[in-house]
């Protein structure tokens, strides 16, 4: 039998998070190889083309834009890919349509709340920019209780928690990180972003970057083992057989099943590795022959609780010319059946919006992304409860991902996680700032503001 082949770091799972980690530590002068179990890597990043329209598998956002971690993350690669800013935001209510300006004046949505809420807000605002610890209530519905926030604005506020976690029930979340989450767009300026050329772009980019470098990339090999001795990482074995031999893994599939994989596995990480849970939503693409909207912000809609955006509007490559394509995403219940219903129910509702729109809806997709990882949103699911990035046994085990106990929140977390663990790994050997230090925090100094107006300059 050939002896296995030997790489410095065996990365378990082709997504976004996986390739442009790959990329990272190919940089650093490691050998890298990239595992995935598809027939392809780019994972929610994937998409389809018909017609001239591009249908992603998946609708995510970038966090922040240029100041969260992808947007980290491509400036210290050399990724030019502009992380396009959406723009202001609109809340559909039965009451009707106000537009959310982010900043202060979002303190001022006057036909969302009436006056005497107004200066609640505005203390709320200024209490989230000024507080090292947001809230010592972990809980977002009782937080919102104990604030006498109530009506509209807590419906507000729950809508703004799910689109940043896509979660179904958003006031189950722990209302400390999505305070800070909202009070660190605030000090942004920045909420969502969308690659100028869209996700399966940037992941082709990130895909090449890594070949570029020495990375080696297989499809179909599903690693079903981590080959473990005297306590430390020796390698993956896959389904088919094969073994790879490395000195650390890093994984960033489903951690749950992490559980089969490690027959050594930290108590400690086993116990957090218990309170993930998956994270459903149901996602609707509608192309259409005609543009109805100019908008490039997102819309937030109450019933079904969801958020739309005119991805076209954004990346002007997602359809043809003179043609429009409309992302929505609907968070629910992992498991659940109802995803046609979801979707119907969405596009009812955006047809109720945007008078005209169904008449132009030359195709629609709908489909199910059951697979996001989230960690439990109980009382205690703080980052302090979630799997940590490195692993204190077995030796060389690293996990990666968006349940993992790093910075953020959502989907972010996958890519701040993915900071961390290269971070750890090349250590000195990199010119990058300190596992703990997050950059993107740092906006209100003089460089971070003259950054921003050049990329804003330059797009």
């Amino acid at each position: 039998m050939p002896e296995p082949e030997s790489v410095d770091v065996i990365v378990v799972g082709a997504g976004l998070e996986g390739l442009l980690l790959a990329t990272e530590l190919a940089c650093g002068g490691l050998r890298v190889t990239l595992v995935e179990r598809r027939a392809e890597g780019g994972g929610r990043c994937r998409a389809d083309r018909e017609e001239g329209f591009t249908f992603p598998r998946s609708i995510r956002l970038a966090r922040y834009g240029t100041y969260g971690s992808l947007g980290e993350i491509l400036f210290r690669q050399g990724d030019s890919t502009p992380l396009l800013e959406l723009g202001k935001s609109y809340a559909l209510y039965s009451g009707g349509v106000t537009a959310l300006p982010l900043g202060l004046r979002f303190a001022f949505p006057t036909r969302l709340v009436g006056a005497r809420d107004q200066l609640r807000i505005a203390r709320l605002i200024l209490r989230l920019r000024s507080a090292a610890d947001a809230t010592s209530v972990e809980d977002l519905d009782a937080w919102m209780t104990s604030e006498g926030i109530v009506g509209r604005l807590a419906q507000l506020l729950r809508s703004i928690a799910g689109t940043m976690t896509m979660r179904a029930d958003p006031g189950r979340l722990a209302a400390r990180e999505v305070l800070e989450a909202l009070r660190r767009s605030l000090d942004l300026g920045i909420s969502m972003a969308y690659p100028a050329e869209g996700w399966a772009a940037l992941a082709r980019s990130a895909l090449d970057r890594f070949r570029s470098h020495g990375g080696e990339l297989r499809c179909e090999c599903r690693a079903d083992r981590i080959r473990i001795a005297r306590g430390r990482v020796l390698g993956i074995a896959s389904a088919s057989g094969e073994s790879l031999d490395g000195s650390k893994v890093v994984w960033t599939a489903d951690p749950r099943r992490l559980r089969a994989a490690v027959e050594q596995l930290d108590p400690a990480m086993d116990r957090a590795i218990g309170t993930v849970r998956p994270v459903a939503a149901t996602s609707l693409a509608l192309a259409l022959s005609e543009p109805v909207s100019t908008t490039t912000g997102l819309w937030r809609i109450d019933s079904p609780n969801s958020w739309a955006f005119f991805a076209s509007n954004i990346a002007g490559s997602l359809a043809p010319r003179g043609k429009q394509l409309l992302l929505a995403c609907a968070p629910m219940e992992a498991g659940s059946a109802s995803v046609g219903a979801t979707a119907e129910a969405l596009e009812s509702r955006l047809c109720e919006l945007f008078p005209g729109l169904a008449e132009r809806i030359e195709h629609r997709r709908f489909r199910a992304i059951d697979r996001l990882h989230g960690s439990d949103v109980g009382a205690n699911a703080t980052r302090s409860h979630r799997p940590p990035v490195r692993a204190a046994a077995p030796r060389g085990l690293f996990v990666v991902g968006d349940a993992c106990a790093a910075a953020g929140l959502g989907p972010d977390i996958g890519f701040s996680s993915a900071r961390r663990c290269v971070n750890t790994i090349l250590g000195d050997r990199a010119s990058l700032p300190p596992p703990e230090v997050d950059v993107a925090t740092e906006a209100g100094s003089a460089a971070k503001r003259r950054r921003k107006r050049r990329i804003r300059a330059e797009h």
